[in-house]
């Protein structure tokens, strides 16, 4: 995702997914991950529900997006998918 498309991404999440309002959402650029990746990644800091993640995952399936949940952070990372 380069940095218009993830903005665009964060917007659809805050419109239709409201337990996200107040979360912590951060854009993280591709200079800054390690190992350095080619493309932006979208962190969010909340425990999640069946009901939000549920609707997350609809909302990135239909841009090729994955979610992956590190509970013990309470982290969850979005990217592209990796093929």
């Amino acid at each position: 995702m380069n940095r218009a498309e993830t903005i665009l991404v964060i917007k659809e999440l805050l419109d239709k997914c409201s337990f996200l309002d107040g979360k912590y959402l951060s854009l993280v650029p591709p200079t800054s991950l390690e190992p350095p990746v080619t493309y932006y990644q979208i962190h969010i800091k909340a425990n999640l529900d069946s009901l939000t993640e549920a609707c997350m995952r609809e909302i990135l399936d239909s841009h090729e997006l994955t979610m992956q949940s590190l509970k013990n952070e309470h982290l969850v990372l979005i990217s592209k998918k990796q093929i």
